[in-house]
């Protein structure tokens, strides 16, 4: 968001930022970072099983995890 800031815009006022995958420090940001959470793991888990065609389990659906770096559009 510096970036933005050194632009004169505020975030989420002007303009809403939004991540991927949940970095853990995403709610320490300044504003804290709304982002996708996914479940890499189970992901991985997945794509492993079908290209052994093992039986497979769908892994857990994205989250959308919002903080404060959006906003509700104007």
């Amino acid at each position: 968001t510096a970036g933005l800031t050194s632009r004169g815009l505020r975030v989420p006022a002007d303009v809403s930022v939004a991540g991927f995958d949940d970095n853990p420090d995403a709610a320490f940001y300044t504003p804290s970072l709304t982002t996708v959470r996914l479940d890499v793991e189970g992901e991985a888990e997945y794509a492993v099983a079908a290209v052994l065609g093992d039986a497979v389990v769908a892994p857990a659906a994205p989250v959308l995890v919002v903080r404060d770096s959006t906003a509700p559009p104007a």
